[in-house]
């Protein structure tokens, strides 16, 4: 790869499902390695990758990633900003619905997370993402985070006006249907580029993913 790329990831899989690809990641504190986490808004997410990129850099981020991944952009702006399987606006309402007593029983302390990463690509996923070593799927900060997931309003049209933006779904995604994606593509005149995985299409379809990465450097303007 040309570029560096840094990938923020999501939630319960984490970084790990990007170790099939030629990218950097971080993993945010507190979320699934046991350390204590004080601050659970989304601009303290912000805070701890801010420092861990510079202009030369392309962000990818992914469904927790994105968000994080765009807010960071509009502080401190990348070589660009790809987006795969998530949102930036009202469609997280749901996710903060999940946090309401009775859903958090069934998603979070239910599942613990093996509902998601089921949905999100299958049983290929769900054995390697349920309970992989050194994470845990706490129930109680699952739904802490799903309580802060409000994206600043007007997200996407001040990502949109500080770098190059682009977009990689999966055709199968579970979690934020392929219309979410268009309409992103279309309010921020990113191109949309599908893959043939689902949420986790990174790790089920690592190869088109790669050759998608290297047509957004192939066509990102030179910086002089």
């Amino acid at each position: 790869m040309k570029n560096d790329w840094l990938a923020l990831p999501g939630i319960p899989a984490g970084p790990a499902v990007w170790e099939r690809l030629p990218v950097r990641t971080v993993q945010f504190e507190g979320v699934q390695d046991g350390a204590h986490r004080e601050d659970w808004s989304l601009n303290s997410f912000v805070d701890e990758v801010i420092h861990e990129y510079n202009e030369t850099t392309i962000l990818v981020g992914h469904d927790l990633g994105g968000v994080v991944a765009s807010m960071a952009a509009v502080r401190k702006p990348p070589r660009a900003v790809v987006l795969s399987g998530t949102a930036l606006g009202s469609w997280w309402f749901w996710t903060r619905l999940s946090a309401k007593p009775m859903l958090n029983r069934f998603f979070y302390h239910t599942f613990k997370g093996t509902l998601f990463v089921r949905l999100g690509g299958g049983e290929s996923t769900l054995e390697r993402f349920s309970k992989p070593a050194g994470v845990q799927h706490d129930p109680d900060r699952m739904r802490v985070l799903a309580k802060h997931m409000k994206p600043p309003r007007g997200l996407h049209k001040e990502l949109a006006a500080v770098c190059p933006v682009f977009l990689m779904w999966g055709k199968r995604e579970v979690f934020y249907p392929g219309f979410v994606a268009k309409s992103l593509s279309q309010s921020m005149n990113a191109p949309l580029f599908w893959n043939e995985g689902g949420h986790y299409c990174m790790w089920t379809h690592p190869h088109q993913f790669l050759e998608t990465m290297k047509h957004i450097e192939s066509v990102l303007p030179i910086k002089m």
